[in-house]
């Protein structure tokens, strides 16, 4: 595989995902300075190298895995620091390798391990130090400072866990933000992008309405204005679509905002190529809002907690541009339950729905009938 090439490697990515073959993550613990195939629970899959990664280059992946072999699996952020030491991982590096979830498994909260990378630079050059000034302990090992507790903090929402990973990635690896939406889209009549390629000369001169985060923009200047090439990515595949002056100027904000949208679109073929021009672009919270109607998703919450969790999740539906409306299911005792639907104007997020149903002790239903 094409390691700088980012878009071959989602091409890639989405090839492997059609013929069911799994693409391991990248892991401190798992990972070389190349693809490898590798048994996992999923079956013989390919694990991501670690110099795929945006930052992150062939040396310090060498170091790596030199480290790894000669020493044993690191067993922790601060381990992995203090044996590579400040002359092989710095500030960047820690951050590509904690947003590409390559500490997951040896602690898969992100954000704690992201918000301990100051620390674990500072525990790295004190091991340094140890190790300069001949430290040992007992039986002769090198006596090196205990490492830091990691802080207690709560992981990134999910689609912001999502960005994060995109940025070093190139694209959505371990999950997408929209996958948890598919059946709001399908009932707001968005196609999946992999139609479009699986028979483009029959959408040829139809218009689609598809769904997708941006993942990418290039503006040019052009005889009647600006216009740009915006590339979006849904659960299936990426793909790109020409906006041209009146509607970049409309909708410029969206754009750079990176939020989920939807996109009403013509399809033209031009020989094997498929082009696609925007003549709608709208908020995805706002679609979906439409697409649900009067019907509110109906969660069931066991206990205060629960719905104290619950709570940090919901905004007003103008900041949110729309979004899920809730009825809730309040268990107050053994068979006991109070029904309570939100004011409309209270929402979910469409985003934070994979969030809504990780919460501890809170059930997402269908929308209610």
């Amino acid at each position: 595989m094409e390691m700088a090439n980012q878009e071959k490697l989602a091409a890639y990515r989405h090839e492997m995902r059609t013929r069911g073959l799994p693409l391991h993550p990248p892991d401190v613990n798992a990972s070389g300075v190349r693809f490898s195939v590798e048994d996992g629970p999923g079956g013989r899959g390919v694990r991501y190298a670690l110099p795929a990664l945006k930052g992150l280059g062939v040396a310090v992946a060498e170091a790596v895995v030199r480290e790894r072999e000669s020493g044993g699996p690191y067993r922790d952020l601060f381990d992995f620091a203090a044996r590579l030491g400040p002359k092989v991982v710095n500030r960047r590096i820690l951050e590509v390798l904690v947003k590409a979830g390559a500490f997951d498994s040896l602690e898969p909260n992100r954000r704690r391990l992201f918000e301990a990378v100051e620390a674990a630079l500072r525990h790295a050059q004190a091991a340094e130090r140890a190790r300069e000034e001949g430290q040992v302990g007992l039986f002769g090992e090198a006596l090196l400072p205990e490492p830091p507790a990691l802080p207690e903090v709560e992981d990134w929402p999910h689609f912001e866990r999502l960005q994060q990973e995109l940025s070093v990635v190139g694209f959505y690896l371990s999950a997408h933000p929209l996958e948890s939406l598919l059946p709001d889209l399908e009932r707001a009549g968005v196609l999946p992008a992999a139609r479009l390629f699986e028979e483009p000369g029959r959408l040829s001169g139809r218009k689609v309405r598809l769904a997708g985060v941006v993942v990418g923009k290039q503006e040019r200047a052009g005889r009647n204005g600006r216009f740009a090439f915006v590339q979006l990515s849904d659960p299936t595949s990426q793909f790109e679509v020409a906006v041209f002056s009146d509607l970049l100027a409309r909708t410029r904000e969206l754009l750079e905002a990176r939020d989920p949208l939807v996109v009403e679109a013509e399809v033209r073929t031009d020989g094997e190529e498929l082009r696609l021009t925007a003549e709608c672009i709208e908020p995805l919270e706002r679609i979906v809002a439409l697409a649900a109607g009067d019907l509110p998703l109906e969660v069931e919450v066991d206990g205060p907690e629960a719905l104290e969790r619950l709570r940090a999740l919901v905004e007003p539906a103008e900041s949110a541009r729309g979004g899920l409306r809730l009825v809730l299911l309040l268990r107050t005792g053994p068979g006991e339950r109070v029904v309570m639907e939100l004011p409309k104007d209270l929402v979910v997020p469409a985003v934070r729905r994979a969030d809504l149903e990780r919460l501890p002790d809170v059930r997402v239903r269908k929308p209610a009938a």
